[in-house]
């Protein structure tokens, strides 16, 4: 039996699905579920079903499954509770025709007031006097309704779950995943249900999301609301869903100018969506009431009312006196950017603009030089390298670390973050050592339409190797044809010169297999080596070139490099600290992190050819907002894996080998 470890990330992307479709579209799923005869899913279901994935897509927020059916006073029956037991075919047919057959206790109830108000849900008790309405519009707070206010009532015949829910399955596996879920948690009851039970559970909302003035906030918008709505859309919502121009880069987004909501357009189902999540799309729990009705106000605005009137439902007092009564806005939008506050250590792995000409460190490894506490962020001085290329692609110092604008930091698509403060230093894209077979920096990589160079360079011309730390400093490990060199950056001031910084680079080669030539900075940089070397500066017309001959000795090389007159740099060589050993510094030292994080596993059935285990990310932890994963891995032993986080940090989890325990 193979067994798969799950690890549940949650996504960036925003996005909902689009209920329009062209005329040639294949049909939903629905659709093709319901041509096959009810015994027959069951049949499936039971053979090919896998119970506890279908308990992770119970919980999913987009299907909204547990929140009517998870107990307590819901809209639809706890379904490990129901009695008399259901059959499998009848569960599967209450999944693809709610209204078919409509459970006794759980039909909707159609009231209007002699306000001419409606309402409609489920009851859930009644008196004399008055009657408790548990009303989905209003976000499953029970309502209570006076009986001298009724008009009339209704037993209304279409199920309070909707059509087509479905439809946000990706395939008939999944649905056969679900029904399985769902037959064993009835057949077997509560104790199934809580073996089913994922660790990752559906999101638990703010305690002031129950008290929100919703009417309140809506008569609140204004233009300055529109503007900040807009900001907020063209930063995380364009990208996936696209503008009135230009199309997003997820083709099941919904187009808001032309495209119809599947659950619902009104503010308050948008607010909902923003909320909870539907489809593809994540709940944005980042964002506080105003922002949410922010972009909603602008989506409305620009989009709807001129484009795409069908789906433009106005907020006239009607609309707003049938929405839940609360008393608060919420908080206010944070002013703090957790993604600068944090503390990534001494070293910062991403893609970076230098500019201001087009000149992106792809795979940059950014580190800080000054010595401080809070990391790469908080410092004053900086250098990249960037891995790709093997170069040294940029120096410079400022208040400002970068602009943090990007995806994973403030959530803007499609760009990168650009270097803040001044520019001391920038090497252009291209090699940083020439190929030493034949002396040339004449870039090989592929070159993409935009007539950018990418990816790293050939491996038998250069291999980056990895980064380590050894309390704040870090060294870069790579390979110039078969010599492996260790390089690490600092800072010096020259106390003739107190308004600039001298930039450091220590170069460690234990033993040069060939001669090698660097591209050190261009013309414009001074540059002057400290103390003996066998390693020797060359001038160009447009760059300085370090040459580095063959030796079976280890070499240790120190450069500076300044915007200073030559002959000040060369003057204040002879008294900077002689070159430094890297390697020892490669071979273990404190913990950089030194608590142990603990999360929790569940382990999955084995009673099948598949088993999948699954434990929840650590993401209250010291150092990051959340733990974004890009990679994992295990040792041999099977008892740990390594992770690699989207902004390069490698973790060890351990606590494998006894999957019933925490992982730590």
């Amino acid at each position: 039996m193979l067994r798969y470890l799950a690890i549940f990330v949650c996504a960036a992307a925003i996005g909902g699905s689009s209920a329009t479709h062209a005329a040639d579209a294949p049909p939903s799923l629905t659709h093709l579920l319901a041509q096959e005869p009810v015994a027959d899913l069951a049949k499936a279901a039971r053979a090919r079903g896998d119970a506890a994935r279908g308990a992770m897509l119970f919980f999913q927020g987009f299907l909204t499954c547990a929140k009517c059916h998870d107990g307590g006073e819901q809209l639809g029956p706890d379904l490990s509770k129901i009695s008399p037991t259901p059959t499998a075919e009848h569960l599967i047919e209450s999944v693809l025709a709610p209204s078919k057959v409509l459970k006794s206790g759980y039909e909707p109830l159609l009231i209007t007031t002699h306000d001419g108000r409606s309402r409609s849900g489920r009851l859930l008790e009644e008196n004399a006097e008055r009657l408790t309405l548990l009303d989905p519009v209003a976000g499953n707070v029970p309502q209570i309704i006076n009986k001298s206010d009724i008009a009339s009532r209704t037993a209304g015949k279409q199920s309070l779950m909707p059509e087509g829910l479905v439809n946000a399955l990706s395939d008939r596996q999944q649905f056969l995943d679900l029904a399985k879920y769902l037959i064993e948690i009835a057949e077997q009851g509560p104790t199934r249900a809580a073996q089913l039970r994922p660790v990752q559970r559906t999101l638990e909302l703010p305690e002031y999301e129950r008290n929100i003035d919703h009417a309140g906030m809506i008569r609140a918008l204004d233009a300055d609301a529109f503007a900040r709505g807009e900001a907020i859309y063209a930063r995380v919502c364009a990208n996936c869903h696209g503008t009135r121009e230009a199309p997003g880069s997820l083709p099941t987004s919904l187009r808001f100018a032309e495209g119809a909501f599947k659950n619902g357009s009104d503010p308050h189902s948008l607010y909902q969506t923003l909320t909870r999540g539907y489809g593809q799309m994540a709940a944005q729990t980042w964002m506080v009431p105003r922002q949410k009705y922010d972009v909603i106000h602008y989506l409305r605005e620009a989009y709807l009312k001129p484009h795409n009137p069908s789906q433009f439902v106005p907020a006239n007092d009607e609309y707003l006196a049938r929405l839940p009564k609360g008393t608060t806005f919420g908080p206010d939008p944070s002013t703090v950017e957790a993604w600068a506050a944090m503390d990534y250590g001494p070293s910062l792995i991403n893609t970076y603009e230098v500019g201001p000409e087009p000149n992106f460190a792809y795979k940059g490894i950014a580190v800080r030089l000054d010595p401080g506490h809070g990391g790469v962020s908080r410092g004053r001085q900086w250098a990249i390298f960037d891995h790709d290329t093997l170069r040294m692609a940029a120096a410079w110092t400022g208040d400002g670390f970068i602009d943090w604008m990007g995806i994973h930091f403030n959530g803007q698509h499609q760009v990168h973050p650009k270097l803040k403060g001044e520019v001391h230093l920038a090497n252009p894209a291209g090699p940083g050592w020439a190929n030493p077979d034949t002396g040339s920096f004449e870039d090989p990589r592929l070159a993409g339409r935009d007539g950018r160079r990418y990816g790293p360079l050939p491996a038998p011309w250069a291999k980056y190797l990895g980064v380590y730390h050894y309390g704040d400093q870090s060294i870069i490990s790579y390979q110039v044809g078969r010599t492996r060199l260790f390089e690490s950056y600092g800072a010096e001031q020259d106390p003739s010169h107190p308004q600039s910084t001298i930039f450091v680079r220590n170069l460690e080669v234990p033993i040069a297999s060939q001669e090698l030539t660097a591209r050190i900075a261009p013309a414009g940089v001074a540059v002057a080596l400290v103390g003996e070397s066998k390693a020797s500066l060359v001038r160009e017309s447009d760059f300085t070139l370090l040459k580095i001959p063959a030796s079976e000795q280890s070499q240790r090389i120190k450069l500076l490099l300044a915007r200073l007159p030559a002959e000040d740099l060369a003057a204040y060589a002879k008294q900077s600290p002689p070159p430094r050993a890297l390697q020892p510094l490669t071979e273990g030292g404190p913990k950089r992190w030194p608590d142990v994080l603990t999360t929790s596993v569940a382990r999955g059935a084995d009673d099948g050819p598949f088993a999948v285990d699954t434990f929840a990310l650590p993401e209250n932890n010291p150092w990051h907002a959340q733990l974004r994963l890009t990679g994992f891995d295990f040792y041999p032993d099977g008892k740990r894996m390594a992770v690699c986080t989207w902004d390069g940090d490698v973790w060890e989890v351990s606590g494998l080998g006894d999957l019933s325990a925490g992982l730590s």
